[in-house]
């Protein structure tokens, strides 16, 4: 017997039903409705998504004159409701085109209201504005915000009164959309809404691709006669030689990989269906991380020289790979050859002298010994933003940015980028796209990354909110697949579609414990944290030695050394078969996305890909028995559509009675190819 997988979506019938209740509440009394709208929270149910909801078709009841309205002096929080992924409290959903008015609904306790508003925050210009909302049915609130022609991140809470008393209504703790919460007193957690540039355009050569993440000095040691020698300086310490396999200690330890490991490996990347790799820092530093860069010109000694770096750049662009850089734009080295603070090179650094060319690069508070630093940390001072700054990293012809670009890179990667204004990255975003639009753009950020996504900053981000989702549920036995649904339905909701494809599906980084140690080394969690980071809108961004069983605790236990010749081969296979299955699909690529359902008692879960060449249904169980499940096929798929599954080398599934009846076993998951 198959167990049906509860999908009850709110499309076209949800907002038919609206749209009848409030015609039929508004030729009545001001009587409340015996249950809200929508519905309470389903505990099982597929969430809507910006790309495959309609806008609402439903007649606009007439304004409810402002004069009728009484109330009480008071105003229940607990009434209030909106869902920024219900298209009758929100149409269009999603990111829009800048430019475009956005209808937004609130709803309350019957004849609670004696006003309303919505407060927006544009974080482009920093500034806030306050809508007036008017009365369109009994209890329901409209307004339409129109969002600015030059594209922006707009951030908006509901404000509802009546008499002298004051509510308010934003997204909930979560930050992931939909329904949110209403409170007595305000709060920060926003609604998303982004304008972007209706010309915004993301790499092409990038969508589709798959990203590997490399630690330098951690991937392969191609040539032993440019390791670090141990007792280096650093920071007034000393460094310390490493032998291939030791537990790391920190920041002074070196293993010796170098720009020609990665070289001499690049045909096992091809093989895992790799087109872009994304190394940490490779310039002059003193520790092994590199994110203490003392010169952007040269590439640190320890890894290789510039012609090893010409020569894996032409390498890898004739196996159909790409080198992204890390670009630590935000701070230096207190080691630096700018700011010196150890007098360790000819010139005067910032720290040495206040007549130094590089002064107006920091923010003293006290010179020399007070200034601003990355997290506090002295060692890494922060940079300002001064014009002379910014030349000498991107807008100089001889510029950082410049100079790497022009060793035909694939693009950058912006550390720390949250700490950086808007015009900053704006202006470096016009240089490079000059010298190269097909440059990539990815900045760093934890959170919500909507700000920098409207179309003339960074063209994806690295997508730590994917890691929260997917490892909050696979990794997590307590926390409901419905949390995890919510997380990835709001990234969607909130980003680009061009950006969402340009942006780093990750599941651990240099920065986080290995994904495999956080699913409790149970390598079935960890090929199903794979099969959605190779099927999920965005760039699949495998961090170095995941696919060989690697695993490692917090920082610096997450940079050990990749295993040569003790890794596990079958994890490796399962890799490359994603990796091929991606490429040999354009669904998974591009396609568009459709979700399927999810539900928490069964704890399974399930999307598809679709474009006008091929679709792949993708389903996953975390529950320790096997599932049977139907899917709806209405959006997907024919009758007589034969699925074959690349888990198990082939199994056949056909669509019958709009309907794809599947076997996902305990701890597993299915990916479906049509035939």
């Amino acid at each position: 017997m198959f167990r049906r997988l509860n999908t009850s979506r709110h499309s076209f019938g949800q907002i038919l039903i609206a749209a009848l209740l409030l015609l039929t509440l508004a030729a009545c009394d001001q009587g409340s409705p015996a249950t809200p709208i929508p519905s309470p929270k389903a505990t099982s149910a597929a969430l809507p998504t910006a790309t495959s909801v309609p806008a609402s078709n439903a007649t606009q009841p007439a304004a409810v004159p402002t004069a009728q309205l009484t109330g009480d002096g008071n105003v229940d929080p607990d009434k209030l409701f909106h869902d920024s992924r219900d298209p009758f409290y929100r149409t269009p959903g999603g990111a829009v085109t800048a430019g475009t008015a956005v209808t937004l609904r609130l709803k309350t306790a019957a004849n609670d209201l004696t006003g309303a508003k919505i407060r927006i925050w544009n974080s482009r210009t920093e500034t806030e504005t306050v809508v007036q909302m008017s009365p369109t049915a009994p209890d329901i609130w409209e307004a339409k915000v129109a969002t600015p022609a030059d594209g922006a991140a707009l951030w908006y809470r509901f404000i509802a009164t009546d008499g002298s008393a004051t509510a308010y209504y934003n997204d909930d703790r979560e930050r992931d959309g939909g329904q949110g919460e209403g409170h007595l007193y305000e709060s920060d957690t926003d609604y998303s809404l982004v304008a972007y540039d209706p010309n915004f355009k993301t790499p092409d050569w990038l969508k589709g691709g798959v990203v590997y993440q490399i630690f330098p000095d951690r991937f392969n040691n191609g040539d032993p006669t440019n390791d670090k020698p141990a007792g280096s300086f650093i920071y007034g310490a000393q460094t310390k030689g490493k032998q291939w396999g030791e537990s790391p200690e920190g920041g002074n330890d070196f293993f010796g990989g170098d720009l020609k490991g990665v070289t001499a490996k690049l045909d096992y990347l091809k093989s895992l269906g790799v087109t872009a790799i994304y190394f940490n820092p490779i310039f002059a530093s003193p520790s092994n991380h590199r994110y203490d860069t003392t010169d952007y010109k040269q590439i640190d000694p320890a890894l290789g020289t510039l012609e090893d770096f010409k020569d894996l750049v032409a390498k890898a662009k004739e196996r159909g790979m790409q080198i992204i850089l890390d670009g630590v734009f935000n701070h230096s080295s207190s080691d630096s050859i700018y700011f010196d603070k150890f007098s360790r090179y000819p010139d005067n650094g910032a720290y040495e002298s206040q007549q130094s060319p590089y002064s107006d690069w920091y923010s003293f508070k006290e010179w020399p010994k007070k200034y601003t630093s990355w997290f506090n940390i002295d060692t890494l001072p922060a940079y300002s933003e001064s014009d002379a700054l910014k030349n000498f990293l991107f807008n100089a012809p001889d510029s950082v940015v410049r100079q790497w670009t022009a060793e035909g890179i694939g693009g950058w990667r912006l550390d720390a980028a949250e700490q950086k204004s808007h015009s900053f990255w704006q202006n470096l975003r016009t240089v490079l796209k000059a010298q190269n639009p097909d440059a990539v753009i990815i900045g760093e950020f934890w959170q919500n990354s909507a700000p920098w996504l409207a179309g003339d900053q960074w063209d994806g981000t690295m997508s730590y909110r994917f890691r929260d989702a997917v490892l909050g549920w696979l990794a997590n036995p307590i926390r409901p697949v419905e949390t995890m649904a919510k997380k990835l339905a709001s990234i969607i909701e909130d980003y680009p579609p061009q950006a969402l494809a340009t942006s780093m599906n990750l599941i651990d980084s240099h920065d986080t414990t290995r994904a495999l140690t956080e699913a409790g080394n149970d390598k079935n969690m960890l090929r199903l944290l794979a099969l959605m980071q190779f099927t999920w809108p965005g760039l699949p961004t495998v961090y170095y030695g995941d696919e060989a069983g690697l695993e490692g605790g917090k920082d610096p236990d997450d940079r050990r050394t990749y295993p040569w010749g003790s890794e596990d081969t079958s994890l490796i296979e399962y890799y490359t078969m994603l990796g091929r299955v991606r490429r040999e699909t354009t669904a998974l690529q591009t396609g568009d996305y459709i979700n399927l359902g999810y539900n928490n008692e069964l704890d399974v879960y399930s999307y598809a890909r679709k474009d006008s060449k091929s679709t792949a249904v993708v389903a996953l169980n975390r529950s320790a028995v096997d599932q049977e499940l139907e899917l709806p096929m209405k959006d997907v798929a024919s009758d007589g559509t034969t699925f074959t599954d690349q888990m198990t080398n082939g199994t056949p599934y056909t669509v019958l009675g709009g309907t794809l009846k599947v076997n996902v076993g305990a701890r597993w998951g299915v990916l479906l190819i049509a035939k």
